[in-house]
């Protein structure tokens, strides 16, 4: 069983993770995790490297993560043409790494007040 979250992610907006090829759209993010949805409904492995980009100009790239959920999407809970979600847990971040996705979190925090 998964240990629970151990901080609130922070919603994202207009902001995409690139895996396997495959573009995908941030829903949320902290420092210990990511959650995204895709288009594509195929499954990723259970460990990958991702990018993210967003449209300030930020980017991580390289950040290994490992799967802690999937959902398949349906209905009116998650907008069109989103058919399938994922939620990871960033593994293995080098310095450089972690202090990328601090300042990319604060930048979020100020977006956001």
């Amino acid at each position: 069983m998964f240990e629970k979250r151990k901080s609130k992610r922070r919603a994202v907006e207009k902001n995409i993770a690139l895996a396997t090829d495959v573009v995908c759209q941030v829903v949320d993010v902290n420092q210990s995790g990511i959650s995204f949805r895709c288009c594509n409904g195929n499954d990723f492995p259970d460990e990958l490297s991702i990018d993210i980009y967003d449209t300030a100009g930020l980017s991580m790239e390289q950040l290994q993560v490992q799967k802690v959920w999937k959902k398949r999407l349906n209905g009116s809970s998650s907008p069109a043409p989103f058919v399938i979600a994922f939620g990871w847990e960033f593994k293995n971040l080098s310095v450089s790494q972690e202090a990328h996705l601090k300042f990319y979190l604060q930048q979020l925090e100020e977006v956001q007040k």
